[in-house]
């Protein structure tokens, strides 16, 4: 990849999500809970769409599209309310903003604990990454995504356990609906529990950082999502 720039940041008191026609308490920085620091993001409840509609962070630049590109992330969340049912998708989301382009993580807050699983291939085969992990600590997920000739190559670990390795689910999925492969620039947030619902509180988010190796990086950290840029356009 082309040499890029490298960003750093940390939460500030006006630092929000851009959402438009949002409910109140439907995301906010708080000074009650923190990994590092004293704030983080709650992200309560939003628009379930896999396209536009919910935060996004910043582009890469350039963006991982090139077979060989690796990617690697890194955040850590807490459950605002043990088993309380919050469902929370971490994807990727395209340059324009408007599309997930990988499925990542889905983190479930269930009576249990929290368990975390991923899809591979076409027709969405569940990947178990992590189960009955404790809803009132912060927990780190970490992962890498490759791009290669036929898929996005992925290895997500919990907690810097050890990883679990699968291929992708939606180059597939878009293959067998004959459309073209989605560039992937930046994370992604979706609630998959009911907007609106005040019974589930949604998780805390804090320290990502979203990288490329050089050359060609961009570093977000402190709580990057700062930039988050949402549009909540009912399309």
């Amino acid at each position: 990849m082309s040499s890029g720039g490298t960003t750093q940041g940390g939460w500030s008191g006006g630092a929000q999500s851009d959402f438009a026609n949002n409910d109140v308490g439907d995301e906010q920085i708080v000074n009650t809970e923190a990994h590092t620091g004293s704030q983080s993001w709650h992200y309560a409840r939003g628009y379930n769409s896999p396209g536009q509609g919910t935060p996004f962070t910043p582009n890469l630049s350039p963006s991982f599209q090139n077979v060989g590109d690796i990617m690697t992330v890194n955040l850590w969340f807490k459950a605002h309310t043990s088993g309380d049912g919050s469902l929370l998708a971490i994807e990727m989301g395209n340059v324009a903003g408007n599309d997930r382009s990988e499925i990542i993580a889905y983190i479930d807050n269930t009576a249990s604990g929290i368990n975390i699983r991923s899809f591979t291939g076409g027709a969405f085969i569940s990947v178990p990454i992590a189960s009955a992990l404790d809803a009132s600590v912060w927990h780190e997920l970490s992962f890498t995504m490759t791009r290669t000739a036929t898929d996005n190559a992925i290895s997500v670990w919990v907690d810097g356990g050890t990883p679990v390795e699968f291929n992708g689910s939606l180059d597939d999925f878009r293959e067998d609906l004959a459309a073209p492969y989605s560039e992937s620039s930046r994370l992604k947030f979706r609630t998959r529990h009911a907007d609106g619902n005040l019974s589930f509180n949604g998780f805390y988010i804090d320290d990502i950082t979203v990288a490329v190796p050089e050359p060609g990086s961009m570093v977000l950290s402190g709580l990057a999502v700062i930039g988050l840029a949402a549009r909540r356009r009912r399309a």
